[in-house]
């Protein structure tokens, strides 16, 4: 049963040039970067890395360039992870700084291209980072499949039950909320972000209220931007935009079906390993311990957050249950009623 997947390299960065499709329409006046990006991003769709690198490299190493450098940096990492360079596209990710609209996606990335080097422990410190409730409105639930799956990979049973029953109670609400504007077009969120797009900019702050009940980085959507743009000038009414949320809503109604099919097939896969374990001859240490900063000092996790300590998480992971895991994994399986 084939489970690992990573990040959608091809799928990001076809949207990613729709995403920069607006800088080539940039004054005749001046020299863009884009089209040049462009080639390299369609490059990279065919599978031809060597070719995009170069062009990848000149437009990082420009003083000035209209393609933001954090952009850049993502799609080296992505270049470089689909040339199999995992130890290269973790260094391109740590550049991402974390102001970036794109520091979480990062840190995502960098926990895939850990676990393709067989860093558990790395990946689920970055894990932890990224599903910090500061940023649930802005993450996806793939973080929770991987982290679902890493502990499958370390055989701790109990700890991929968690992750299930943590990705169904986060994701509830929205899946509901995705489910109405996906079905009806419109919804009371929708409404009040759209009616503050009249008179303030498309921005974080702008949305934030709203955010969990809409679709995920749906104000980094070009064609929503266009559209916002045409709304707040009053060339175009507010169904012009309630209808681009429609379709965003149902491109994550997908997304979040795709990864509760892939849980279905975690949880199935435990189970299948539960029934057939006899007697593994390792033992794992299944107090995880995570370690903070830089002066690092070991405690238990208690699952606070401090805003000091995100991306400054240190996992330890080890082997593979005793008999005794596999029982306490049977509780967790069963709703805490051994069988």
């Amino acid at each position: 049963m084939k489970l690992f997947t990573g990040p959608l390299l091809v799928a990001t960065l076809v949207i990613t040039i729709a995403t920069d499709a607006n800088a080539a329409k940039a004054s005749a006046k001046e020299i863009s970067d884009a089209p040049e990006f462009q080639r390299a991003l369609v490059l990279a769709t065919k599978d031809k890395t060597k070719a995009a690198h170069p062009i990848v490299e000149r437009l990082l190493a420009r003083e000035k360039s209209d393609i933001p450098r954090d952009r850049l940096l993502m799609t080296k990492g992505r270049l470089l992870f689909q040339d199999g360079d995992m130890r290269g596209a973790i260094r391109a990710y740590e550049q991402v700084p974390n102001d970036s609209d794109h520091w979480l996606e990062s840190l995502e990335e960098r926990a895939w291209a850990h676990v393709r080097l067989g860093e558990h422990g790395q990946a689920l410190a970055h894990l932890r980072t990224i599903k910090a409730p500061l940023f649930q409105n802005l993450i996806g639930p793939e973080p929770y499949f991987l982290t679902g799956l890493i502990h499958l990979k370390v055989c701790d049973y109990p700890a991929i039950f968690e992750s299930i029953r943590e990705f169904q109670t986060k994701f509830r609400a929205r899946l509901v909320a995705m489910q109405t504007l996906a079905k009806t077009g419109s919804s009371e969120a929708a409404r009040n972000a759209i009616a503050k797009l009249r008179t303030q900019p498309l921005i974080w702050k702008t949305i934030a209220p709203e955010a969990g009940d809409l679709p995920r980085l749906f104000y980094r959507d070009v064609t929503f931007r266009e559209r916002a743009a045409q709304f707040a000038a009053g060339r175009v009414d507010a169904s012009i935009l309630e209808r681009r949320l429609q379709h965003l809503a149902q491109r994550d109604l997908k997304e979040i079906s795709e990864i509760l099919q892939k849980m279905h097939l975690l949880e199935a896969e435990v189970i299948q390993r539960i029934h057939m374990a006899e007697r593994p001859s390792t033992r794992v240490n299944r107090d995880i311990k995570i370690a903070k900063g830089q002066e690092v000092l070991k405690f238990p996790d208690t699952g606070e957050y401090w805003m000091d300590e995100l991306d400054k998480y240190h996992v330890t992971v080890s082997g593979c249950p005793t008999e005794s895991s596999v029982s306490s994994a049977k509780t967790a399986a069963t709703g805490g009623q051994k069988r």
